[in-house]
């Protein structure tokens, strides 16, 4: 005769559903498991999400440095023409000059590159430079009145130019464009000279930190090329760090301790073949 089966002890035995309750109620779906996979889900769709918008970035700056430069003078074109007829260029020649010649010993050790670039000296007191996409180099007056050597503005000039040469702006904006465009890009049927960006739109795109490092870099080994020190990087950017009211060129060039440091670093051991004139006597009508 079969023995019946003992009973399950009393917190063993398995709880009878509640009325109105599904048998199968605490399995995936439930309202005690819902809020972890909730989580769960959330993660995985923002980490999606993140992987799409960076992924499509990093695509349109790599898609950007396959673009004919001309492209670059397209996007810089409508900004520089602006300007030119804002009534902000110096009324000084010799400022124009004295900034043209610090440029040209820049351009020969530069050597062959596909930009065409061109000078503008405007009157204003910031101390700032910057240069358009495409070769446009724009100095502000205050920035020659700031400077004591001409070794320190063409530090400013070569960093300038490598920001053009490296097309720094034109992956910027190919990379803020959106994952349909990044796309566009790389078939060929977006074009990104379309819209006539502004200076201020430009201005405001700003640098990474590792463009900016690659710029001073590039830009110290430009004044080596040209025989110039690059000694006058550290010496500008320290000077500038320590006043109470830092420039404008500070709020676009990040970490001026730390890249007068590698300047010093750089230019250590040295031998500079020239000397450039001080920036004396090219004041605007400030």
């Amino acid at each position: 005769m079969t023995e019946a089966p003992a009973p399950l002890p009393q917190n063993d035995r398995p709880r009878d559903p509640a009325p109105g309750e599904h048998p199968e109620a605490h399995g995936f779906g439930s309202q005690r498991g819902w809020p972890r996979e909730l989580a769960a889900l959330v993660v995985l769709l923002v980490t999606l999400a993140l992987i799409v918008v960076w992924g499509a970035r990093g695509l349109a700056e790599a898609a950007a440095t396959r673009l004919p430069p001309t492209m670059d003078e397209k996007l810089g074109r409508p900004s520089w023409e602006a300007l030119k007829l804002s009534g902000q260029r110096c009324d000084n020649p010799a400022a124009q000059r004295y900034v043209a010649g610090l440029l040209d010993r820049l351009l020969a050790a530069l050597g062959e590159t596909p930009f065409r670039f061109e000078l503008m000296v405007v009157d204003a007191r910031e101390v700032n430079a910057f240069a358009l996409p495409g070769g446009f180099v724009v100095v502000n007056s205050g920035l020659l009145a700031e400077a004591r050597t001409g070794e320190e503005v063409a530090a400013v000039l070569a960093h300038e130019l490598s920001h053009v040469t490296l097309r720094h702006s034109t992956k910027r904006i190919a990379g803020g464009l959106g994952v349909s465009a990044a796309l566009g890009l790389v078939l060929g049927i977006v074009d990104i000279g379309a819209p006539a960006y502004t200076l201020t739109y430009l201005a405001s795109l700003g640098y990474e930190r590792d463009q900016e490092r690659e710029a001073d870099e590039h830009g110290q080994a430009l004044l080596e090329r040209a025989g110039i020190s690059p000694l006058g990087l550290a010496t500008f950017f320290e000077r500038l760090s320590s006043s109470l009211s830092p420039p404008e060129l500070l709020s676009t060039h990040p970490d001026p301790g730390d890249r007068a440091g590698r300047a010093r670093a750089a230019a250590e051991g040295f031998q500079a073949r020239v000397e450039l004139p001080a920036p004396e006597g090219v004041a605007c009508s400030l």
